[in-house]
């Protein structure tokens, strides 16, 4: 009986999370100011981190994405967005470990408000071709198999 109200319990907790953010797979990516700053990037991806640098979660978040996506880096652009007021870029350097990342200050919120974020740390991954997004959701829930899949998913 505890197992089965634990399997309910966590998939309760997952399905409320899934519903937390207004963005959905396929959906296109919201026009706003960071699309036009990273619509230099040659590569075929972007990576949308939604984080805050005071918080133990986001923290984690940060390593982990870098540690998850550092061999894909040929393919993805990493960009941590954050609408702290105090400078933030520091903080996400030093977890990167020598990752190359972008960080983008949001003080305004306009990209949280776009993506409809409500909490952080949230994370974002879509085509730079089609500009529709390809997967969102924790960083505790992306893999290298979901990385891969999305990079040799036929076009």
């Amino acid at each position: 009986m505890k197992r089965i109200l634990t399997i309910l319990a966590i998939a309760l907790a997952i399905a409320i999370e899934a519903e937390a953010q207004s963005i959905r797979l396929g959906d296109r990516i919201p026009d706003m100011q960071l699309d036009r700053e990273l619509a230099i990037t040659s590569k075929e991806y972007v990576c949308l981190s939604f984080v805050h640098t005071e918080s133990a979660p986001c923290l984690l978040a940060i390593e982990t994405l870098c540690r998850i996506v550092s061999d894909y880096t040929d393919h993805i652009e990493i960009v941590f967005v954050s609408n702290q007021e105090d400078e933030i870029t520091e903080d996400i350097v030093c977890l990167a470990n020598d990752v190359d990342v972008s960080i983008f200050n949001d003080k305004e919120s306009h990209a949280f408000k776009a993506f409809g974020i409500k909490h952080v740390p949230y994370t974002v991954i879509y085509s730079t071709k089609r500009n529709r997004v390809e997967w969102f959701g924790s960083v505790q829930q992306l893999n290298e198999e979901t990385i891969e899949r999305i990079i040799n998913k036929k076009k």
